[in-house]
């Protein structure tokens, strides 16, 4: 549902330039409604799969460490429902309101627990030689989604000043990541017998 309402939101919103801006801006304006629907689909999807992680993996496949990162990143994300209030969205201005803070806090602190859960969940299932044929894009996924999160903030953002392209397609990395494990986990394909 969150990227079937990013794309309605493009086609909407024609003013904004996915390329420069930062998604959470789509919060600003007429549209803004749907933006927060988006948000709180991921919070239900990400909570979802924290219950069905821990439900769908006994120990010893389960890893603890992956199902609490996931849990702190379905609360995080809570946060990021704080709607931005100011548009564009400078990042490096000295006036960032309340809001904008609160959801750059939640931001941050879903996406390094996301990373977390990914890489360790992932981990896990390998260790247990449950990632197999296309299901090993799970472990490569959860290493790309850091190394590009620091490529969006380095080269993307200061040298190319494209926040808005190394954004989308961050969220796509993780999206992805969500999506093969949920239907890994309910098709039973990742799942211990």
């Amino acid at each position: 549902m969150h990227i079937a309402i990013l794309i309605v939101l493009h086609v909407l919103c024609p003013e904004f330039d996915p390329l420069r801006q930062f998604m959470s801006e789509y919060a600003v304006g007429d549209y803004g409604w749907l933006l927060t629907i988006a948000l709180v689909a991921v919070v239900i999807g990400c909570a979802a799969l924290t219950i069905v992680v821990y439900r769908a993996y006994p120990p010893p496949f389960r890893s603890r460490i992956g199902v609490l990162c996931l849990g702190v990143a379905s609360l995080a994300s809570l946060l990021v429902i704080f709607p931005v209030d100011m548009q564009p969205l400078d990042l490096r201005g000295e006036t960032l309101t309340t809001n904008v803070r609160i959801h750059l806090f939640g931001g941050f602190v879903a996406v390094l627990a996301i990373f977390a859960a990914m890489f360790f969940i992932s981990i896990r299932l390998t260790r247990y030689d449950l990632l197999t044929g296309p299901y090993r894009m799970l472990l490569v996924l959860a290493i790309l989604a850091p190394i590009f999160f620091l490529a969006q903030l380095f080269i993307f953002d200061i040298l190319l000043g494209l926040v808005g392209l190394a954004q989308r397609i961050l969220v796509a990395i993780i999206q992805t990541w969500l999506i093969v494990t949920s239907y890994g986990i309910r098709s039973g394909a990742i799942t211990p017998e």
